[in-house]
């Protein structure tokens, strides 16, 4: 099974390949391997407020919440995602982020903020 920083330089390894030049590619590659990244996050979990959502959560913070892994919490409801995220185990808070899936603004924001979305 991945971790979660595991996963979070894969996708970046993915993307840097996709490059259409070479040498763009290159110095993609170079800092995707040394796991540096401009994006707010590694992993944004969205529909943490759910039972399943709350599950991964728990999981997530319990297992990876002491390495140096930006998470983050998405949903609708701001008050919510606030209360599981201080329900959490572990010393590291994740972030919270509000975003609606019906709104592809909010879609697109949530996307580029992250280098991971799981659902």
């Amino acid at each position: 099974m991945w971790s979660p920083r595991a996963l979070a330089i894969a996708a970046r390894r993915a993307r840097c390949l996709s490059m259409s030049s070479r040498s763009q590619a290159a110095r993609c590659l170079s800092s995707a391997s040394a796991g540096s990244s401009e994006r707010e996050y590694d992993l944004v979990l969205f529909g943490a407020t759910g039972f399943s959502g709350k599950l991964c959560a728990e999981y997530l913070m319990r297992a990876h919440g002491d390495e140096k892994l930006r998470v983050a919490l998405a949903g609708r409801d701001r008050a919510k995602l606030e209360a599981v995220a201080a329900s959490l185990p572990g010393k590291a808070t994740p972030r919270v982020v509000v975003a609606d899936a019906m709104s592809p603004d909010d879609m697109r924001r949530l996307a580029a903020s992250t280098e991971v979305v799981a659902s």
